[in-house]
């Protein structure tokens, strides 16, 4: 005879649905219907509008649809200089991670341009786009 099941032990079983609530916290759905309703909300939300905020691949009409951090860097690139991410790092007051971040957004919305360093190939060089 299969051991009785548990009430109080909601990680027992997963697909085990009781007749009424007993051992639930109010308002948890049984194990199905709070999956169909992950799957159906990843769904929803795998867009990359929704999950990371505007999409801003292609052109920018205005720099002020940018995160803050993207702004930033633009800005500090704005007196002309060509800057490593290194020297970027150190004048911006953002995690390294969110710089890169911000610099791919600004790649990728033709503000700015990577060019090759001669000095040290490892470290591309960022100056705003001209023209």
């Amino acid at each position: 005879m299969p051991p009785a099941h548990d009430p109080g032990n909601r990680h027992a079983s997963r697909d085990y649905i009781p007749a009424n609530n007993v051992g639930r916290h109010p308002g948890e759905n049984d194990y199905r219907t709070s999956h169909e309703h992950r799957k159906k909300f990843m769904t929803l939300a795998s867009t990359p509008a929704q999950v990371n905020g505007p999409d801003i691949r292609g052109p920018v009409n205005s720099i002020d649809c940018l995160p803050s951090s993207a702004q930033a860097v633009f800005k500090l690139l704005g007196d002309g200089k060509e800057r490593t991410l290194n020297e970027i790092i150190g004048r911006v007051a953002f995690s390294p991670r969110t710089i890169r971040n911000a610099l791919n957004k600004l790649r990728q919305s033709g503000l700015i341009v990577a060019k090759f360093n001669f000095k040290d190939a490892r470290k591309p060089l960022y100056k705003l786009k001209t023209g």
